[in-house]
């Protein structure tokens, strides 16, 4: 997949929050501070606003073009039940803020300065590929967790067989609406 250069995959994930954000005509509805965006945005502008500003102004300028790097994202009700995805999620998008940081002043920087920010930069990209190993074993230990809890759930609900279907029996042959929220 080819990579653009202003955005790496990680950055740009946490942008694909919310479907709703995608559909949006009213640039308010892509603010920050609204829905699952908001939500999400919180921890990045606590952790790096400048990050927050930067992801915020790339949805804003092309949305359809940070949605296509979207894929792969873990869904932002993991991230809520689960705090150390939220953590490990947070630490690649550090990591791969600085790497952009860190490309962008080399590629500004004069011919005797570009060693040491090539060193800096491959320090970062070391850390990255680290913070992504981590986040990556994260996302299995947090889908073995929810393996054990549907299994569970579907046990308690085989030992509740004939008690659920009696209920939904008398769900659908009752003389009400049966629309009882």
């Amino acid at each position: 997949m080819k990579r653009t250069s202003w955005m790496s995959g990680a950055a740009a994930a946490v942008l694909c929050l919310s479907a709703a954000a995608w559909a949006a005509k009213d640039s308010k509805e892509l603010d920050s501070g609204s829905g699952e965006v908001g939500e999400m945005m919180e921890p990045i502008r606590n952790a790096d606003p400048e990050a927050h500003e930067f992801l915020m102004q790339k949805l804003a300028h092309n949305p359809d073009a940070v949605k296509k790097r979207m894929r792969g994202l873990p869904p932002p009700a993991l991230l809520k039940r689960y705090p150390e995805a939220r953590a490990s999620f947070i630490r690649v998008i550090k990591a791969e803020m600085r790497a952009h940081r860190l490309a962008a002043s080399f590629r500004g920087a004069d011919a005797k300065n570009r060693a040491g920010i090539r060193q800096e930069l491959r320090t970062a990209l070391g850390e990255l590929f680290d913070a992504r190993v981590a986040g990556n074993e994260t996302r299995i230990q947090i889908m073995q967790k929810e393996t054990v809890r549907l299994k569970e759930q579907l046990e308690k609900r085989r030992g509740m067989r004939d008690k659920l279907v009696d209920k939904r029996l008398a769900e659908l042959t009752s003389d009400e609406e049966g629309w009882d929220w």
